[in-house]
C-alpha cells in the first residue's frame, strides 16, 4: 500500500465520506498509467473490477467503524507485525461526590441520637461535679442523736459550774493523780474549759468565758497535768493577744519540767517539788507533748528542738514487743497508754519534720501500735485494762485517729462506734458521763469532759 493509501485510512477515524472520496481519487490517479498503456477490454474490465473491489472494502471498514464508534469502542490503525491483545471491558466510574464536612458547635450537647456520629472536638476537662448524696434517715438519726447528746453534755457542765467560774468536784478522790487530788484546783477546770470548746462552744459563751476569767485570775499552775490543760485552753480560746504571755510562760514551764538525763530521759513526772514529782510516766508525758504541741499554733512560738527529740526517743525505744504501750515502761500494754504513746510520736514528728533514721525508726514505731489497735481495738473496756479508764482511753483514740487521719481501726469505724456507745451511756438525769469502775472518771466532771472531748473530735 502506497503512502497515499495509508494516509487515506487515517481518515477513517474521522468521517468515513472524506475517506471514500479520498480513496477514490487515490485509486483513480494510480489507475491512470494504466488506462494510457492498456487499451483492451479485458484490461478495462480488470481495472473495474479491482475499483470495485476497492470500494467494497472502503464501505465494508466504513460500516465496521460506524458500528465501533456507535458501542464507545477506539479503533486503532492497522500495525505492522502487532498482535491483538485482549483488553478488559470498560469501568465507567461514577462521578465524585464532593464530601461534606460536619463542623460541630463548640461545647454543644447532643439534643438527640444521630444516624451519622459527629467527630467529637476535644474540650479543656470539666470542673467534676459532685453530686449531693443525701443522707439516709438512719444517718440524720445519728447525727440528731449526737448533737442532742452534745447539748446535754454542756448543759450537765454549765450547771456543774461554781459561781467564780471553777468547775470542783464532788468529792475529794484520789487515784488519778494531779486530776483528782485538791492539790490541784485549776486542773478540772481547765478541762471542762477544753472540752466545751472542742465540743462547740465559743469564748463568748457566758459559761466559757466565766471559767477563762477564773483560769486568768489564778497563778501559773507547775504541775504537768494542770500546766499542759490550761495551755491548751487557752489556745483553744482563740483569744491569743490576751492570752500569749501566759502560754509562753506555761510553754516554758513544761520544757524545764522534762526529764533529759537518765533511763527516763524524754519523759515527765507528775511535776516539781509539792505538785508531785516522783517516777515518770507515760500519761504526764502524753499531755505534755500535747500541750506544748498546740502552743506552736501561737504565730511565733517555738519549742525547742532536744526536747522533741528526746520525747521520740524515749517511746521509740520503750515500745514493748508486741508493739503497745504500758504506763510505766515494761508495763503490759494498753489501750489508753498505747493511744498516749502513737498521739505523742505522731505530734513529734510533726514538729520534727526530719529524715533519717531517727525518723524511720519513729514511723516503725506508730505503724506497730496501729498494728496493735487494729487486734485489740473495742469500746466500752479499755484493752489490757478491762472496764477502768474507759472514756479517757476514748480521747486517746480520738487524738490517734484525728492526728494519724485514719477512718477505721482494723474493720472498726472508730468514731461511729465510740459515738454510739456514748450515746447509749449517757445518763438520762443529767446528762453526764461517769465512769463507774475509775475513780476519777466517776467525777462527772472528769467523765464529762472527757465523752466531749471524745464526741467533738477534740
Amino acid at each position: 500500500m502506497t503512502k497515499k493509501t495509508q494516509a487515506a485510512y487515517t481518515y477513517l477515524r474521522a468521517s468515513p465520506s472524506v475517506a471514500l472520496n479520498q480513496l477514490s481519487t487515490v485509486v483513480a490517479a494510480e489507475s491512470a498509467p494504466h488506462r494510457t498503456r492498456v487499451k483492451s477490454p479485458i484490461a478495462i474490465a480488470g481495472a473495474a473490477c479491482i475499483g470495485l473491489g476497492v470500494l467494497v472494502a472502503i464501505v465494508a471498514w466504513s460500516a465496521f467503524e460506524l458500528g465501533r464508534r456507535q458501542s464507545g469502542a477506539r479503533v486503532e490503525p492497522p500495525r505492522a507485525q502487532a498482535k491483538l491483545v485482549p483488553q478488559p471491558p470498560a469501568v465507567i466510574l461514577p462521578a465524585p461526590v464532593p464530601r461534606l464536612v460536619r463542623v460541630p458547635l463548640v461545647a454543644q450537647r447532643p439534643q438527640s441520637k444521630s444516624l451519622v456520629a459527629a467527630r467529637p472536638v476535644p474540650q479543656p476537662p470539666a470542673a467534676p461535679v459532685i453530686p449531693k448524696i443525701p443522707a439516709s434517715d438512719k444517718e440524720d438519726k445519728e447525727i440528731e442523736a449526737l448533737e442532742t447528746a452534745i447539748a446535754r453534755g454542756h448543759a450537765c457542765l454549765a450547771a456543774s459550774q461554781s459561781p467564780d467560774g471553777s468547775f470542783q468536784l464532788a468529792e475529794q478522790r484520789v487515784g488519778f493523780g494531779g486530776m483528782a487530788r485538791n492539790a490541784y484546783p485549776v486542773g478540772p477546770t481547765a478541762l471542762a474549759t477544753l472540752a466545751l470548746l472542742k465540743s462547740g462552744a465559743t469564748a463568748d459563751d457566758p459559761v466559757v468565758a466565766s471559767a477563762l476569767k477564773f483560769l486568768r485570775g489564778r497563778r501559773l499552775p507547775e504541775g504537768t497535768y494542770e500546766a499542759s490543760l490550761v495551755l491548751m485552753a487557752l489556745v483553744a480560746a482563740n483569744e491569743w493577744d490576751e492570752d500569749r504571755r501566759r502560754i509562753v510562760q506555761l510553754r516554758d514551764s513544761l520544757v524545764r519540767m522534762q526529764t533529759t538525763v537518765g533511763a527516763k530521759s524524754g519523759m515527765w513526772n507528775y511535776g516539781q517539788g509539792k505538785y508531785g514529782g516522783g517516777r515518770e510516766d507515760n500519761s504526764n508525758t502524753q499531755f505534755a507533748i500535747l500541750g506544748l504541741g498546740e502552743s506552736t499554733r501561737i504565730p511565733g512560738v517555738r519549742v525547742k528542738r532536744k526536747t522533741w527529740e528526746l520525747a521520740s526517743k524515749h517511746f521509740v525505744d520503750h515500745q514493748n514487743k508486741d508493739g503497745g504501750w504500758g504506763y510505766y515502761d515494761g508495763d503490759s500494754s494498753t489501750g489508753s497508754m498505747t493511744c498516749t504513746a502513737i498521739a505523742s510520736l505522731l505530734t513529734c514528728s510533726t514538729m520534727l519534720r526530719d529524715r533519717g533514721p531517727a525518723s524511720a525508726a519513729r514511723e516503725r514505731a506508730v505503724q506497730s501500735g496501729i498494728d496493735w489497735l487494729d487486734q485489740y481495738f473495742a469500746v466500752g473496756v479499755n484493752p489490757g485494762h478491762g472496764a477502768t479508764f474507759v472514756l479517757y482511753y476514748l480521747y486517746g483514740v480520738e487524738r490517734v485517729g484525728r492526728l494519724s487521719g485514719r477512718r477505721f481501726f482494723g474493720q472498726h469505724d472508730w468514731y461511729r462506734e465510740g459515738a454510739a456507745y456514748l450515746v447509749d451511756g449517757q445518763s438520762r438525769g443529767d446528762g453526764g458521763w461517769y465512769g463507774p469502775f475509775t475513780a476519777a472518771e466517776a467525777e462527772k466532771v472528769i467523765g464529762t469532759s472527757f465523752a466531749l472531748l471524745f464526741l467533738g473530735k477534740g
